[in-house]
């Protein structure tokens, strides 16, 4: 009996597992640009995209999101420091309906960062050094946007602040989302 109760929980717990995650699947990509604005760095514009998965309820969804940016300092020495991001963030549609959706989202990324450091020394080529390094963290995103809907494709506009660690990025951008699923 204890068996075929524990079955039975199982496949209700599976059936109800299924139906949840039955809106998931690869809904819309959406290439962006993005004006960034990272701590103590030069301003720099980024690139990325957006791969909706669907939604978990008509409000609720995830997606799948990749950028780069780089950036230059020159105040002391010449600092490079490039980002590539790899996250999964949700996204709540605070209106379903009309001509302009606004949204909030939140999620993590993981952050693949290089660092290239050129230091010119006043005494001449002779005490010149450079020191190059790299390292992944995870970060956090939180921001909110606009989708203004169309039948295959939207346009949409947002806002994020990254942090990453002790360090943080604002972004500023928008792009197009080309529909692929319902």
């Amino acid at each position: 009996m204890k068996k075929f109760a524990s079955l039975a929980v199982i496949a209700i717990i599976t059936m109800m597992a299924g139906s949840a995650f039955a809106g998931l699947g690869l809904m819309s990509f959406a290439p962006r640009v993005a004006y960034v604005m990272p701590q103590d760095l030069d301003a720099t514009i980024g690139f990325g995209a957006v791969v909706g998965l669907g939604e978990l309820s008509p409000s609720f969804g995830l997606e799948l999101t990749a950028d780069y940016w780089k950036s230059n300092f020159e105040e002391l020495d010449d600092w490079e420091v490039k980002d590539f991001i790899l996250g999964l963030r949700a996204r709540y549609d605070i209106a379903t309906e009309g001509n302009m959706k606004p949204y909030l989202f939140g999620g993590l990324g993981l952050n693949f960062m290089s660092y290239d450091i050129e230091v010119d020394s006043i005494w001449g080529d002779l005490y010149d050094d450079s020191y190059s390094d790299s390292e992944s963290k995870i970060g956090f995103d939180l921001g909110g946007g606009l989708d203004f809907p169309g039948e295959s494709m939207s346009f949409f506009a947002e806002a994020a602040y990254r942090i990453v660690e002790d360090w943080s990025s604002f972004w500023l951008g928008g792009g197009v989302k080309f529909n692929m699923g319902n």
